[in-house]
This record gives C-alpha cells, structure tokens and sequence, in this order.
C-alpha cells in the first residue's frame, strides 16, 4: 500500500480507486447451482454477479456438452428446483406479486406453469431451504411442497356484515425469526399434475412441517418441529428439537420415526433399498456442533448408528447428499479449515476423500458437493484466488465409484490469476489446538524491499462462535489482500473443524478464551509477517470479539469496524429470537419448554462476559454497520455501543441500512460496508493516539 493506492498484480503499477477493485471482485462469477442432466453427458449450470452500480444480481447459465463448454447466455434468477427420478422433468417453484407458481419444465421447454393461488388452498409457499420443500412423487403425477396456512380473514368488532372472524386483526403472530418473518403456520401441500388440483394435508398435532419427500407413490417422510411453548430462531440454528415422521396418504396416519430430545438436520432415502440416512444431534446446546449418522432399516424399522464417525456441517452448505450405492452415502464435510467430498461407509463407518490430491495445484482447495446423480457428482473447489481468473469457484465432474474427476473450468494457475497468497497457520494456546489463514497480495511489496512503510494486518474473527473459515474463496478477503492489507482468519477454540471437545469448550468462556486465541494469531502474525500495525472487523458473534479486543488490547489496534455485533449478552436475551444462545454460550442453564426467569446473578454473568465492560477502554475509531431488521442480534445492541463510545470521546461512526437483516448481505449495503471499512483502515495509518481527549482512560494492560 502506498499513499492510499494500490499496486496493480500485473506490473506493479498504482490504482488509486478501490472501486475498481470491488468491481473487479464482484465480476467474478459466483456459483449458483448446478445439475447433471437426463443425459449425463450434459451439465448444467448458473451463476451469479453482482452488480454495485445497479445494485441487482446478474445470473447466467452455462452448459457443458461432453465436457466441452459452450458460450453462457443470460438467465433469470433459478429460485426452487426439483427434477423426477430419471431428470426427465424439471419442477420450479417460486413467489411473484404475492402469488405462487409451480412450472414443469422437460428438456424441450416449459410444459405448463400452474399458478398456486388461484384454489387459495394456501398462503405463499416457502422457498428457503430451511422449511421448504419440493418432490415428484415416483409415478411422476404429484408434486409435494410446503406453504404457509391461508390467511384467516379478520373484521373490527363493530363489522356486522361480516362473517370473518372479529377482533382477530391484530393477533401477535409468532414467526422463526431472522429471515423467517412469514413462516408462521406451515402446511404440506400436494399438485396433481394432470388436473392441477391441490390438495392441503391435515396436521392434527400442530407442530411445524417441512421438507416433505416422497419415499413412495403413496408415502411421505418429512420433519416436524417442536413450535412450544413459543418459537426460537431457526436459522443458522440446526439444533432445534424436531423428529422423522412418515405419513401414509391413504389413510392420513403420522408414524414417528425417530425419538425425542434430538434435533434432524436431514435425510435421504436410498432408492434402492428404502433405507433413510439422517444426520442427528442432541437438541438444544450450541447452535451448531457435530453430527451422528443413523440410518432406518426399511425392513425391520430399527434406526442404526454408523459406528465411530462424526461430521461437521458448516454455515450454509449441505452436508447429506445422497446415497452412492446400497451402503454408501456421499457428504460434504469439514476438515480442519478444508471443506472436502466424502464417500462414507455406512457399515463400517471409513470416510474416504474423494477430490483431494486428484487435481491439478488443489493443496490449499475446498470442495463443496453440489449435485448428485447415483454415484455421480457435481462439485465446486476453491481457494483464496480466483480460478482461471474468472470464477469465485471452479466446477468439477466426479465419478465415486470409478474415481473419475474432471475439472470443467480450468483450475489452471498463472501469474495473472494469482495476485493473492494464503497459508494455514496451525496454533496451540494453553494445550488446546486452533488454526487461522493467513491471506495476502503475492506482489505487495514488503517492507523490507523499501518500496513502502505502510503495512496493515486485518484481524477478522469469525462469528457463530460455532462456525469456522475454511480455505474457500472469500470476496472479503479478496478486496482487502488486492489493496494490498493481509487479512487473517482466524478459527478460535469453539470453531468447527477442530472437534466436538472445542466447541463444548467455549460454553462459559466466551469473551476470555476466544478473544485471547484471536489476539494470540494477531501478535504472531503482525510481528512474523512484518506489520506495522493491526485493525480489527467482525459481524455478530465476530463483532462481539471485534469489541473486546478493541476494549481489552486498545494499544493493539488502530481502528475497527463492527457488522450487527453483539455487545451485552444480558440485555439481548429480552430481544433475540434465540435467547438460548445467550445463555449457552455464558455458560448457563437453558430450557425450550421452561426458560429461566433471568435473575441478577444470571444478568452478572452475561454481562461479565459481555465486551460492554471495557467500553471505557476503547480508543480506536469505530465503524459500526446496522441492519435495522435484524431480529438475531437487535440493532440496539450497535445503537448503545454508538451512544456509549461517543459520550466517552472515541471517533465512532454508525451506518443503519433500513432494509437490511442480520447478514447486512443486499448488493447495495455489502459495498457500502466494504468500502467504508476500507475507508477507515486507510485513514487509521495516521496516529490516532494524539487525537484522544486528555482525561480518556489509560489503556488496559496487555494479557495474555
């Protein structure tokens, strides 16, 4: 970095507009989603861009024939899709102008759309994929799907004309939460394709239905989740308690398939053989942990776990994909910070890695599962550069059973196309094991060559805390390390990827153990990588460690940026949708069906943990980023912090996006965040200690 330019990869030449980079960052095609065809010789994919200067995504499609890839073509937004057994039909479900549509599609085109609405058998389906769901029936002459119940209609008291029901208007209706605002009610509904009727199924106990699939002509197997006493947050939150049912249509009858007191996080049937894989926790405890494997036998009913296995699903991809064959199911799991493919045997538990060290320069990569078709898979892999200097993440062919793997854009490297560097950091703090990733530019030239003195490492924690960076391509990254800043990951003692005793480790300790192994990786990265100083950004959980380092270390730090972080665990359990999590992660006693009356020793215990303690500490400017919608950690949380920082003198600037939720992730608000934090890091290169008031308070002294 030199004089708030950056250095071209190419010839070293300056850029003085970090928009160019954004832009440059954002040109680059990310995966949407992918499908082997009826003919496998046929691929199909869609990808997505963003757009900063119109603020929308642009997707495309890209089809390979034989391997051989032909020109893309512009698309609209994919939504839900579902194909037939055979992929001969191709169902799409979606929401437009408060209606809902289901279209049919074969490889000549749309057959029939079917607007959903017109029977006002139901209110809007859903599409996310924690509830949603979307099946041909084996016979090919039903679709299964999941909506929200109809709308009861309701009229003032004084309405006497009417027939709807009174005083009901303003109901208090109880939603999943953060991002979940309009699943209220659900309700599992089937189209018959020929007529086009739809018929609603009855749900006589009342708890929530979702992912609905056809395990026969006549059979469904879905999810029923516990919804009393009142509804916790689900998203991101795959230990809420639920079971597997089967319903006969027939007759109408439920059939519970597993116990209580776990939590499904899902299935898939074996077509051959009837058999239902499932991935299970114990409900409840940390909102994200380790997997077991069951299966049901489909002769006897029994549900056995494979032996001596574990998985880890992380934030946002899918774990269970399928099954290769009678006894082998194909996952997406995490190893350390690599995301991998895996054949698992379900008779001896023997995980096999099926990508990694078959291709090409794929040491540092993550593959991700992404389509599957019997023993035949789609996959993506990436690392911190783009692949062919064109995609966010590569596409890949693999054959399980014959161990075929083809790359279907080219995961070539040159010069060109490698402006970034990364390495994995392998860290131990007081006998427990971690890691962090360390990403810079390839052609910023250190400080040792004298070209520049100005050096900046960004520390970035994860949020979750149960969560975990991997070695996957990252837009953040990307922006910062090509304006020349080195970026570090870092994976503390609670992260995935490290093992079930880390993440029980953390319960209690949060806001001591995990700041402490961040602030470890920062103080030997910044002085091993030549830095000559830190900055520090984090959202949620991320955000919270963002503020405690900033309280705990002030000295260490010269500026940082918050995204919706949390910052007193005491006063967000009355405001969150997932008061457990505050008492989880304090480290105290918590109850779905009975939460605890909180009392002043619970309060003490979440505020000592709480980052709000060494407010008065602070001395780095702050930049905080608000999602006025977000309902996971409340935008009072960031709004205090602003009011607590500013009336101690700190330089503090807040950003409130109005229509933004947790993850601050529209096109508009994800650059106005990026480069208003790159703003604050450039300017945090001039002293700031000057600048404090005279009577601030004298910073903490260094632990750890």
């Amino acid at each position: 970095l030199v004089s708030g330019g950056i250095w071209n990869d190419k010839d070293l030449q300056m850029v003085d507009d970090p928009t160019q980079v954004y832009e440059e960052a954002c040109n680059l095609l990310s995966f949407n989603k992918g499908f082997i065809c009826e003919d496998k010789s046929k691929i199909n994919s869609i990808w997505c861009q963003e757009d900063p200067i119109s603020s929308k995504k642009i997707y495309s499609c890209k089809i390979w024939n034989n391997f051989e890839g032909l020109p893309s073509i512009p698309c609209n937004d994919p939504g839900v899709i579902a194909f037939n057994k055979n992929r001969s039909l191709r169902a799409h479900i979606f929401n437009k102008d408060d209606k809902s549509f289901l279209e049919i599609w074969n490889s000549s085109g749309l057959i029939k759309r079917h607007d959903l609405s017109l029977q006002k058998a139901h209110g809007l389906v859903y599409t996310n994929s924690i509830f949603g769901g979307l099946h041909f029936s084996p016979d090919n002459t039903k679709i299964v799907y999941v909506a929200e119940e109809k709308e009861k209609k309701s009229t003032s008291f004084f309405d006497k004309f009417s027939e709807d029901s009174k005083g009901a208007k303003f109901d208090y209706k109880e939603s999943w939460g953060e991002q979940l605002t309009s699943c209220c009610k659900s309700i599992i509904s089937i189209l018959y394709l020929e007529s086009g009727k739809i018929e609603v199924l009855e749900n006589s106990d009342d708890q929530f239905v979702s992912k609905p699939v056809w395990y026969s002509n006549d059979e469904l197997i879905m999810i029923k989740t516990i919804q009393y006493p009142f509804k916790h947050g689900a998203i991101y939150c795959p230990n809420r308690a639920n079971m597997l049912y089967k319903y006969d249509h027939p007759s109408s009858t439920y059939t519970p398939l597993t116990g209580n007191g776990k939590a499904i996080l899902d299935f898939e049937i074996n077509k051959n053989n009837q058999n239902i894989a499932f991935l299970s926790c114990d409900a409840g405890g940390p909102h994200r942990s380790y997997f077991t494997v069951h299966v049901i036998q489909s002769s006897s009913g029994d549900v056995i776990q494979v032996p001596n296995v574990l998985v880890c699903g992380i934030l946002g991809i899918k774990v269970l994909h399928g099954w290769i064959d009678d006894t082998k199911l194909l996952l997406t799991d995490l190893e350390g910070p690599h995301t991998m493919a895996v054949a698992l045997d379900t008779i001896s538990g023997h995980k096999m890695d099926l990508l990694t060290g078959k291709m090409e320069d794929c040491e540092d990569y993550s593959f991700i599962v992404v389509d599957q078709k019997e023993h035949e898979f789609l996959f993506t892999y990436s690392s911190s550069n783009p692949i062919s200097g064109l995609y966010q993440q590569g596409l890949g062919f693999s054959d399980a059973l014959s161990g075929e793997v083809r790359a279907l854009t080219s995961s070539h490297r040159t010069s060109s196309t490698t402006p970034l560097r990364s390495e994995v950091l392998e860290l131990n703090r007081e006998g427990r094991d971690y890691n962090a990733i360390h990403v810079r530019g390839s052609d910023v030239p250190s400080p040792a060559g004298g070209k520049t003195s100005q050096r900046t490492l960004i520390v970035f924690p994860h949020g979750g805390p149960h969560s975990a960076y991997t070695t996957a391509f990252s837009k953040h990254c990307y922006f910062f390390a090509r304006l020349g800043f080195g970026v570090l990951l870092v994976n503390y003692t609670g992260s995935l990827g490290l093992g079930p005793d880390s993440i029980t480790a953390l319960s209690g300790h949060v806001g001591d153990m995990d700041v402490k192994d961040v602030q470890n990786a920062a103080q030997i990265v910044r002085q091993s990588g030549g830095y000559e100083r830190a900055v520090v950004m984090g959202g949620s959980h991320g955000g919270f460690l963002t503020a405690h380092l900033i309280g705990q270390y002030p000295e260490f730090y010269s500026a940082a940026a918050l995204r919706n972080p949390v910052i007193d665990i005491a006063t967000m359990i009355g405001s969150t949708d997932i008061p457990d999590w505050a008492f989880y992660e304090a480290g105290l006693p918590y109850s779905a069906a009975y939460p605890p009356t909180p009392t002043a020793e619970i309060y003490g215990a979440m505020l000592n943990a709480s980052p709000l303690r060494y407010v008065d500490h602070v001395v780095c400017p702050v930049l905080l980023l608000i999602g006025a919608k977000d309902m996971r950690v409340p935008p009072s949380q960031g709004i205090r912090y602003y009011q607590y920082l500013k009336s101690r003198g700190v330089e503090v600037e807040m950003k409130l996006y109005p229509e933004e939720c947790h993850p601050l992730s529209g096109v508009e608000c994800a650059a106005d965040c990026l480069l208003h934090m790159y703003n604050l890091f450039i300017s945090s290169q001039t002293a700031f200690m000057t600048s404090l008031p005279l009577d601030h308070p004298k910073p903490l002294p260094k632990e750890g």
